[in-house]
């Protein structure tokens, strides 16, 4: 069975929404090779008399922000390039949608709308690739296995 996370973020004049998808025992490898490297980062942080990390959040993390505040900029270069070697160790299929957002908390209905119409375009766009991918081999359109 497949199984995926999905994410959003975003600002005033850009909308992502991205999602990981593997098979679902593929997250159980990937879940406890997150564990253990959060462990690790947390046994040399409290050696050193330094707050735990709890979870990891990019923005914060680049940012040098809340958790990862009093980090060096090599040390968050480090954790992030571990993160990223976890993922290339189990790997997953990555869909990701960024839209203009366009003008956002606006009086005029007429302002808005077109950003409403590009959200919904793009979450249907995410959902029908999604969807392809999320049926089994001999279901998926041109796929060998049909």
């Amino acid at each position: 069975m497949l199984t995926g996370h999905i994410d959003e973020s975003g600002n005033s004049r850009l909308f992502t929404l991205c999602c990981l998808v593997g098979d679902g025992s593929m997250w159980l490898w990937i879940e406890m090779a997150w564990t253990k490297l959060l462990e690790e980062t947390n046994t040399s942080l409290r050696a050193h008399g330094r707050p735990n990390i709890s979870r990891y959040h990019a923005s914060d993390c680049r940012n040098l922000r809340r958790e990862f505040a009093g980090w060096s900029p090599d040390e968050q270069r480090d954790f992030t390039q571990k993160i990223l070697r976890i993922f290339q160790r189990h790997p997953l299929h990555v869909f990701a949608y960024s839209i203009d957002a366009g003008p956002r908390g606006r009086n005029s209905r007429n302002e808005t709308e077109p950003s409403r119409i590009r959200l919904r375009s793009a979450l249907k766009s995410f959902d029908d690739c999604h969807g392809r991918y999320a049926r089994p081999l001999s279901e998926r359109p041109n796929s060998p296995h049909s």
